[in-house]
């Protein structure tokens, strides 16, 4: 199995799980995962991780974070357009094609009660 293929599948084989609120794209979701397979899923932490703020970019509110981040944030023409309110980075060009195939889903503003705003304790 190729690594992409196997973060792909890992990374979406654990939505249904993390976030129960999915309703009917849950169980799509679900289905498409594990239909006619028997592998095994694994679940891979990353500690420090990624900027999803540059993974998932919020076209809409794009001068806002450019101010606010002005170093770090790719040019808004550079990111890849899934939606009028939102484009992913360049480097996820394969997720891209993924949503566009309806095999993907962006789930925006998750989080979880008193956070300490630290990436590495959280």
């Amino acid at each position: 199995m190729k690594r992409r293929t196997f973060l792909r599948n890992s990374s979406l084989a654990s939505l249904p799980f993390a976030l129960p609120g999915l309703g009917i794209r849950q169980n799509q979701l679900f289905k498409w995962i594990t239909e006619n397979s028997d592998k095994i899923l694994v679940l891979i932490q990353c500690s420090g991780g990624y900027d999803g703020l540059n993974m998932v970019l919020p076209i809409d509110q794009y001068d806002g974070l450019a101010k606010a981040r002005a170093n770090l944030l790719i040019p808004e023409n550079k990111g890849l357009k899934i939606t009028d309110n939102v484009a992913l980075h360049p480097a996820m060009a394969p997720l891209a094609n993924l949503y566009s195939e309806g095999q993907l889903e962006i789930i925006q503003g998750v989080g979880y009660p008193e956070q300490n705003r630290s990436h590495f304790r959280s």
